[in-house]
């Protein structure tokens, strides 16, 4: 069976697209129906105009899109994260080190998956939008590693928004991957 090219959340991957669907998301609609083979004009208008109506012609759409690729109607299982983004007591060793010194984690992270510790936990701690970057680029690495959906923009903000749940997800992921940090093993001394 055929898998879709991005994620549901995988908007990101090109940004264009991404604000022209935001700005005129019934020109998408248009294109996408005229892409196979249905009028871009009444699928764009009826979207604009009738909403309700033009969900039902872009869900049509949708449809015609999986028969083509071959792509099933229910999603094929992807990883999942060992723990969900409000999980991170369920190490409270690696919860209050991470709390207390965020660049430690971050830098712990990027060693395990073949980045530098030093440069990614010292951008982490003096430079943090810049160090969100890095710990963002180590995210889409775990995720890649694991097989989990999503998209780079998806963990820039992530750890923008949610830095230190976040960082404690990857750590737990590592662990549960067998990439354990050292965070993870001074957390089970």
């Amino acid at each position: 069976m055929g898998e879709w090219g991005t994620g549901l959340c995988g908007c990101f991957s090109d940004i264009t697209l991404c604000l022209i669907t935001y700005i005129a998301p019934c020109y998408t609609a248009g294109k996408n129906a005229e892409a196979v083979g249905d009028s871009c004009i009444m699928v764009g208008a009826l979207y604009y105009l009738f909403p309700f109506a033009g969900i039902y012609l872009v869900a049509k759409v949708r449809g015609k899109i999986r028969e083509q690729f071959g792509i099933e109607g229910k999603r094929s299982k992807m990883g999942e994260w060992a723990n969900g983004l409000c999980g991170c007591f369920n190490d409270c060793t690696l919860c209050i080190i991470t709390y207390f010194l965020p660049c430690y984690t971050a830098g712990k992270n990027a060693e395990a998956v073949g980045d530098s510790c030093i440069t990614v936990g010292a951008l982490y701690a003096i430079l943090p939008i810049v160090g969100v970057f890095f710990v963002a680029k180590v995210r889409e690495k775990i995720r890649e590693q694991n097989g989990i959906d999503g998209s780079f923009g998806m963990d820039c903000l992530m750890h923008l928004f949610c830095p230190l749940c976040a960082l404690v997800q990857d750590a737990n992921q590592l662990k549960q991957s067998g990439q354990a940090t050292q965070a993870e093993s001074m957390a089970r001394e």
